[in-house]
This record gives structure tokens, C-alpha cells and sequence, in this order.
């Protein structure tokens, strides 16, 4: 698939994911701005270089805030790569850690997606993997066989 069929692909299946109420990021003593960013905005139209400047927000949001702005993260490594810099890498993350409390965050996280935001969550995993030869190949498979 070409950066324009993944980001259609994504585009398609977050249309209609809920936005989150409530409070934006886990409880927790510095959230590193991402409650106060993200606020009131939607996954769609963000500046590349915020997104970049708020990357940890992944690590902060709550399993419904991940799930809704996630979308953002990927379209921002797809539209300017350059400037999202490793933004594509820290999606990869997001599904392959296994240290610490990660498995049962990334089990509450995964178990939001609806089949359509899974398939297209795998379809920008497999564009890394063919864009970037090498990149974190065992990573990638990791994430996408956990999301299958």
C-alpha cells in the first residue's frame, strides 16, 4: 500500500471512533502537558511538530484517549516523516513493550479497537515495514500479531 492508501485507510475506520470524556491521561503526577494539548481537539489537523514535542502523550492517555488520537500519530508519520521523526516508532512501541504494567495497558488499549481501526492500525504497521527495510522488523510483527 502506497502513504495515500494508509492514510485513507485510517482516515476511514477513526471516522467514527468516540471521542473520550473526561479526563485525557492516566492519573498521574506529570502528564507532560498531554491532558491540556489535546483538549478539546479532535485526531484530525494536528501540527506535525506539536505531535512531535507530545509524544509521550501515548504513553499518558487513558485506553480511550489512545485509541481516539492514535490516528493522529500515525497520519503525522505518513504526511511528514521528516518532521515526526520518530513518532512512527513510538506507535510500534505502543504495541510491542511488554516490560513492566505494559501488557495489561496494552490489553485494555487493544481490546477498544473495532476490527476496521485494528486493520488499518496493521496496514501503517506493515507501511513501516516495507518503507523503512530493517526498521524494527521483529517489533512490527510483534505488534501486528497482537493485534490480529
Amino acid at each position: 500500500m502506497t502513504a495515500e492508501e494508509v492514510i485513507t485507510l485510517i482516515k476511514n475506520a477513526f471516522a467514527d471512533t468516540p471521542k473520550p470524556s473526561g479526563r485525557l491521561s492516566a492519573d498521574t503526577y506529570d502528564d507532560e502537558g498531554t491532558h491540556d494539548y489535546f483538549s478539546g481537539t479532535t485526531w484530525d489537523g494536528h501540527d506535525v511538530a506539536m505531535l512531535r514535542k507530545h509524544e509521550a502523550a501515548m504513553s499518558f492517555f487513558t485506553p480511550e484517549a489512545f485509541r481516539y488520537y492514535l490516528p493522529c500519530f500515525m497520519l503525522a508519520e505518513l504526511t511528514d516523516p521528516k518532521t515526526a521523526d520518530i513518532l512512527g516508532e513510538y506507535v510500534v512501541s505502543q504495541f510491542a513493550r511488554s516490560e513492566g504494567n505494559w501488557e495489561d495497558k496494552r490489553s485494555k488499549r487493544v481490546g477498544q479497537f473495532t476490527s476496521g481501526e485494528r486493520r488499518a492500525i496493521i496496514a501503517f504497521l506493515q507501511y513501516m515495514t516495507d518503507t523503512y527495510q530493517g526498521f524494527r522488523q521483529d517489533d512490527i510483527a510483534i505488534a501486528i500479531e497482537r493485534l490480529s
